[in-house]
Formats: C-alpha cells, sequence, structure tokens
C-alpha cells in the first residue's frame, strides 16, 4: 500500500524521518501548509503519514452515511492548484494559432509533451486567489491584456482526482491579436504555434490529463465560436 512504502522510505532514508503515531516529513523542510481537504460530516479524522512543503499523504476516517460504512484507511495526497492559460493568437492569415511548449525536461514525460505555453502553481504561501495568479503568470511571461479587444475566458476548476489526490487546475483562454512577441525567440524556447485545425494532430503528443483537459476545452470553445456571441 501507499502507506507501507511511505513508512519504508522514513525508515530507510537517511533525509528521511519517521515517528510512529506522528507526522512525517522530509528532515529539515517546512511542513505543507497549502490546501488540504475534509469533508465536513464525512471525514471524522485525517492522521499526516508524510509531507513536504509541497506535498502531504494522509490517512482518513471516513464515513458515508447513506450506507453507514466507516472506512478508516482511506489513504489521501493533498498538493497545491494550479492554473493553466491556453493562450491563442488570432491571426488574419492563418486563423486561430495555439500557442503550445515541447517539454522535455519533465521527469515523468516518454519522451517529450506539448503543454499549454503558460502554466503555473497557485502560491499558497502568500494566500493568492487564481485571478491574482493569472495576473501573476501574465506579467511573468511579458503579456498584457485588453478587455476592449482581448478575449478572456475563464473556464471552470477542475479536480486531478475525486478519491485520492485533492488538487484543482484552473482553466482560462485567453485570445489575442497578432502583437509584437519576438517569436523567433520563443521558438528558441520551444514555443511552437499551432492551428486550430492542426491541435487534434497533436493529441498523441500531449501526455498529461489536464493539458489535454486545457486544450479541448479551448479547442471545442473555438470551434463554436462561443467567444463571438
Amino acid at each position: 500500500s501507499y502507506s507501507a512504502i511511505v513508512l519504508f522510505m522514513a525508515y530507510n532514508n537517511n533525509h528521511l524521518i519517521q515517528c510512529p503515531g506522528k507526522n512525517a516529513r522530509v528532515a529539515e523542510s517546512d511542513p505543507y501548509r497549502g490546501p488540504i481537504w475534509y469533508k465536513q460530516g464525512v471525514t471524522l479524522t485525517r492522521r499526516v503519514l508524510f509531507e513536504t512543503k509541497n506535498m502531504a499523504l494522509s490517512m482518513h476516517s471516513v464515513l458515508f452515511e447513506d450506507n453507514n460504512q466507516l472506512i478508516d484507511d482511506w489513504l489521501f495526497i493533498d498538493v497545491p492548484s494550479e492554473l493553466i492559460l491556453v493562450y491563442v493568437i488570432k491571426t488574419t492569415t492563418d486563423g486561430n494559432l495555439f500557442m503550445l511548449q515541447n517539454e522535455t525536461n519533465s521527469y515523468s514525460y516518454h519522451g517529450s509533451s506539448f503543454r499549454s505555453w503558460i502554466n503555473g502553481v497557485v502560491d499558497f504561501h502568500s494566500n493568492e486567489t487564481r485571478t491574482q495568479t493569472l495576473q501573476r503568470l501574465l506579467l511573468e511571461n511579458s503579456l498584457t491584456t485588453d478587455s476592449n479587444n482581448d478575449e478572456l475566458l475563464y473556464f471552470n476548476e477542475f479536480l486531478l482526482n475525486v478519491n485520492r489526490l485533492r488538487g484543482s487546475h484552473f482553466v482560462y483562454l485567453l485570445r489575442q491579436k497578432e502583437t509584437g512577441i519576438d517569436w523567433k525567440a520563443k521558438r528558441m524556447e520551444q514555443i511552437s504555434c499551432v492551428e486550430l485545425k492542426q491541435l487534434l494532430l497533436h493529441t498523441n503528443a500531449i501526455q498529461e490529463v489536464k493539458q489535454s483537459n486545457a486544450l479541448c476545452w479551448a479547442y471545442l470553445t473555438l470551434c463554436s465560436d462561443i467567444l463571438n456571441t
């Protein structure tokens, strides 16, 4: 089980500590202070088994009132929320161009994978809201928005997993007209301009479910022309 693996790691890694019956964390690491899941009336107890400043693995005791079922070993992982901004350029010649990054350095990818150009973690240390995260990411990527000319749409907060992992991603779509961005420099950063009709050709190269979800919502929105209604 996950808990057995965590306890094994804790006892056999010089960098980890384990106190029986208490919380375990990476030695000299700050405890996790991000959002946690605790369902009122259903979650009876929550005990942290292992944590770092970026995640927490805990054991929940859960009571389902509809069938009076008690589960006292429900493993659950809490991680910070993320934001994905699907950035689209509206051109007069090629239509809608999706800005995708060909990520090659991620630890768990098989080879490389396309992802939205702009992504970021909600900074829970400063109590960031999703709107503040959006503004920070725009600033970090040297982008500004004009409400009179740009089209910014918020889709939803999507959950990564509803039973074992509580981490959400907020999805936005931003469509702007051609700007003075130095796309030659962006290509050096492995940024690709993908036409709307070609996006589906890249689905096999998009390995993350959250990225596929964000890009599909944007694709369907642009296909249905919702932004112009």
